[in-house]
């Protein structure tokens, strides 16, 4: 009983808002791990020549690299989209999907079958690590405000701690889902706190 009653006194120490904070740098940063893991990557570039889309860059052994697609195809459709209206924004497609890209072929559109990868796969040790360590450095950062609190000097940092790691993915995602629109928002007040936060010191 003891122990319990140490552990509340202690706990109640810090302001109810930070442990907040630190829950809502959990939870964007673990929507942004989710939507990563689901964000398709085909594995290639393409740029404008002439009004055409032409495939300059093939990642060897990547989603495109993996069909009979080369470089200097002229992309002209996705998924029944023109390329044009394909690249406006997103339209339900998620790692694992299929997609159908016509690219042109004795001026005829060739349809060809692409599986996407997700955009974790490059590099998933690095990502992985890194969200565990904005996760550990948010919660652990907690005992600034337990070893002094009421301390002015030290909320700030804190809430500037907990802002930088709410945009250190940076990055937007580019689904129109409700958990992904929150976390571009908090993504983008975070960054816009830092100026006004440091000012405050």
């Amino acid at each position: 009983m003891l122990a319990m009653h140490a552990l509340k006194q202690s706990l109640r120490r810090i302001p109810y808002w930070a442990y907040l904070l630190v829950l809502l740098v959990v939870f964007v940063n673990t929507i942004y791990l989710i939507y990563r893991f689901k964000s398709p990557v085909t594995g290639e570039n393409e740029e404008l020549i002439n009004n055409h889309w032409i495939i300059n860059y093939i990642e060897p052994g990547g989603p495109i690299g993996k069909t009979e697609i080369k470089i200097g195809d002229t992309l002209v459709s996705c998924n029944s989209y023109t390329i044009e209206e394909w690249s406006t924004g997103w339209h339900g497609q998620f790692a694992g999907d299929t997609l159908i890209i016509g690219v042109l072929r004795n001026n005829q559109e060739v349809e060809i079958p692409v599986i996407p990868e997700s955009s974790l796969a490059s590099a998933p040790g690095f990502l992985c690590t890194a969200f565990l360590f904005i996760i550990l450095f948010s919660t652990g950062s907690l005992f600034l405000l337990y070893k002094k609190p009421g301390d002015k000097a030290v909320n700030l940092f804190f809430i500037y701690l907990q802002c930088l790691l709410m945009t250190f993915n940076s990055l937007y995602l580019p689904f129109s889902i409700p958990l992904s629109v929150f976390a571009n928002v908090a993504f983008i007040f975070s960054g816009g706190l830092f100026g006004p936060v440091l000012i405050q010191f």
